[in-house]
């Protein structure tokens, strides 16, 4: 493939993953509404003395940690791969 080739094939990966970092960031804010709103119920739960939830949300907020560490993990692979504009 010619250096042109190259340029044009490198460039279209790189649109083709910014717009994957722009799922992947929507996804990550999904998430932390997701765990804030679990860790809100949760501390309601706690203050109010009903412990039949305690242990579904606890599960809830694990959940999503353990999605959001995924998300975070996959953006970083992403980055260091096709580092943004503003990072070259």
């Amino acid at each position: 493939m010619s250096v042109r080739g190259e340029d044009a094939a490198f460039e279209a990966d790189s649109m083709q993953a910014g717009y994957f970092r722009e799922y992947l960031n929507g996804e990550r804010a999904e998430l932390q509404r997701t765990l804030a709103d679990h860790i809100n119920r949760l501390e309601a739960c706690l203050k109010g003395g009903s412990t039949r939830l305690v242990s579904h949300h606890r599960g809830c907020i694990r959940a999503a940690e353990n999605e959001l560490r995924f998300v975070d993990r996959m953006l970083a692979r992403l980055d260091s791969r096709f580092p943004r504009k503003a990072d070259r």
